[in-house]
């Protein structure tokens, strides 16, 4: 559900504004009204901005270091939270960040110049200088062996050097101003070093970056909490600058103006703690016109659920919180989808070391009590679609499962070719949409009036009628003459709000035309939005017959092989059940989703645009 918020407004003497916001900050429950601080013209809070975007980059750079098990044994990883120290290891480790950049670049150079003199040799650089006060050239040339002319080395002051990998490295010696020409040959320039320098600047560099390595994951261990502190610090400085920046000015700027949201449930404890300040302020019921920041207030287990509906937008304040809706339907999908009681099993039992592996190794943040929840959830399920690591329940005689039969969802509609399962999706769909159209009709209705929502009720009307007259046709004796007249009546009366008086502020022939586009998008619409429900069991009748297939194959290996068969039996069991676990999972989440925000947020008229309450604290 949706906290009621009230509005608050204030009027400060611009002297005491500093003062007001601390006391506000300290009471930690107002929302205040400012712009989007990501777009603050302010230079001063661009800078306090940027210095919160480099302390967050400095705490994820911490928590993705890998921490060796000889380091973790010997750190001592109490955290203390301070953000002044937090402030110093961010310093410290933008230094170890340049260093390992700076070494890093002299490691490549080094390299390159380790790979360029290893040919040539151990030679003095001042040698060739003091060739050259003696008025000689002294050139490095490299040919491919194949290009190489022998009779170059009969040339005066033509050495051989060395010969590597098909290359023939040598040099010439010539008087100045002269130049042998060596047709093929390619003149190479050396580094002015000599080859153990260079080496031992290679070896210096690659032994300073472990050390530093091993600073920056000391520092992950210690220090990590009190770069978050740091980091919530210059947030909370930086919000606290724009709140004071971003305030309305009146009367030549010496009064601040200033609006914000509060929960209902607050107003008193505020109103006791704006009593002692030295603003003016008022707090009143929120109208039409207002921009309210909206709240959500659920139980714990529904609370779980919320972070599906910020995927798609916080509710607007005056529409209904779809959370509690999502997290029974979202169950009921997710748990057809998987569609199997033993990988159900495997998520309810494993769910928290199955999020620290996810968290670890893909940088997921899931929470492991809904993994949990619906983990729950697939085994209920699949108990009832009667499968559980591909194994057909329903074919099973033993008394331990034998009571579930009568409650399971197997085998053909009574009297048609129709499989059960495909029908109950089909049905679940029908309820969710019929659930979806009467939400929207009572938030019409809050919002707008009943009678600009009439149509909307109509077209529920008509709808739940169909299928109620429906239901009774194929399940009761009544005479279908009989169902068919009633439903003709409740047609008629739904068509005339439907039809010319779907909007009082339009002319009838408008309003006609105007419904005749609605019944064709409504009339198209729900079919493909009925049929989008058979996923559940078309994904669910899929991993049941993959679960199926990995046990016959086994079976099939442990019958095979005389020795070690059942070693290959149980790699195939368990490399295949956790792969078809893990389809499973992904489509059970990613298609309930779809179905949420597809086809129950259009027919229920959610919007999704909603601005996050945050209080000023």
């Amino acid at each position: 559900m949706i906290t009621r918020m009230k509005k608050l407004q204030c009027l400060v003497y611009h002297r005491d504004y500093e003062a007001f916001l601390k006391q506000l900050r300290q009471i930690g429950v107002v929302h205040v009204v400012t712009s989007d601080i990501r777009k603050a013209e302010n230079a001063e809070l661009r800078e306090r901005l940027d210095r919160v975007r480099r302390i967050e980059r400095i705490a994820d750079q911490l928590r993705a270091v890998k921490v060796n098990a000889d380091v973790a044994q010997v750190v001592n990883t109490a955290a203390t939270g301070c953000a002044e120290r937090g402030m110093e290891v961010v310093a410290r480790v933008e230094a170890i960040n340049s260093r390992i950049g700076e070494l890093n670049a002299t490691i490549k150079s080094a390299t390159e110049q380790v790979e360029a003199l290893r040919p040539w040799g151990e030679f003095e650089p001042a040698g060739i200088d003091r060739l050259a006060e003696a008025r000689r050239t002294m050139r490095f040339y490299a040919v491919s062996d194949k290009t190489m002319d022998e009779s170059w080395l009969d040339l005066p002051g033509c050495v051989l050097i060395n010969k590597v990998n098909g290359q023939v490295y040598f040099v010439s010696i010539e008087a100045e101003g002269e130049e042998v020409k060596f047709s093929g040959a390619t003149a190479v320039a050396l580094p002015r070093t000599t080859l153990h320098e260079a080496e031992q600047t290679l070896r210096t560099a690659q032994a300073a970056v472990p050390e530093l390595l091993t600073e920056l994951q000391v520092l992950a261990l210690q220090n990590i909490s009190d770069v978050d502190a740091a980091a919530e610090a210059e947030a909370c400085g930086a919000r606290f600058r724009h709140v004071e920046l971003d305030t309305e000015r009146a009367a030549d700027d010496t009064l601040m103006v200033m609006t914000g949201w509060l929960p209902e449930a607050k107003e008193q404890p505020v109103s006791q703690s704006l009593a002692d300040s030295a603003a003016w302020y008022e707090i009143s019921m929120p109208t039409r016109e207002d921009v309210i920041p909206t709240q959500m207030s659920n139980n714990k287990l529904v609370t779980l659920y919320e972070t599906l509906t910020n995927m798609y937008g916080k509710p607007n304040y005056d529409e209904f919180d779809a959370t509690p809706i999502i997290s029974i339907f979202f169950s009921i999908f997710f748990g057809f989808c998987v569609g199997d009681a033993g990988y159900g099993l495997v998520l309810l039992l494993f769910g928290f070391p199955i999020c620290k592996f996810l968290k670890n190794g893909l940088q997921l943040n899931i929470n492991p009590v809904l993994v949990t929840v619906l983990g729950f959830a697939a085994t209920v399920m699949g108990l009832i679609l009667g499968t559980a690591f591909g194994v057909s329940l329903a074919d099973i005689d033993a008394p331990w499962i034998s009571w579930m039969h009568p409650y399971m969802i197997t085998g053909k509609l009574p009297g048609t070719n129709y499989d059960l399962q495909m029908v109950a999706a089909i049905a679940i769909g029908v309820f969710h949409l019929i659930l979806a159209i009467f939400v929207k009709c009572v938030g019409n209705t809050i919002r707008l009036g009943l009678r600009a929502a009439m149509v909307d009720w109509a077209w529920w009307l008509l709808i739940v009628s169909g299928v109620v007259v429906g239901l009774l046709t194929a399940l009761t004796t009544i005479p279908a003459e009989t169902l068919k007249y009633a439903l003709l009546g409740i047609g008629i009366a739904c068509a005339i709000f439907i039809y010319p008086l779907n909007n009082p502020n339009r002319s009838m022939g408008v309003n006609v035309g105007a419904g005749l586009w609605d019944t064709y998008n409504m009339v198209t619409g729900l079919l493909g939005d009925v049929l989008s429900y058979i996923r559940l069991y078309a994904l669910g009748l899929a991993g049941g017959m993959l679960g199926g297939v990995f046990n016959q194959l086994a079976a099939q290996v442990g019958d095979s092989s005389e020795q070690f068969g059942w070693i290959f039996m149980l790699l195939i069991l368990v490399l295949g059940h956790v792969l078809n676990l893990a389809m499973s999972c992904l489509s059970a989440f990613v298609h309930p989703l779809r179905l949420t925000f597809v086809e129950y947020f259009k027919n229920a008229g959610y919007s999704g645009k909603g601005v996050a309450y945050e209080p000023f604290k």
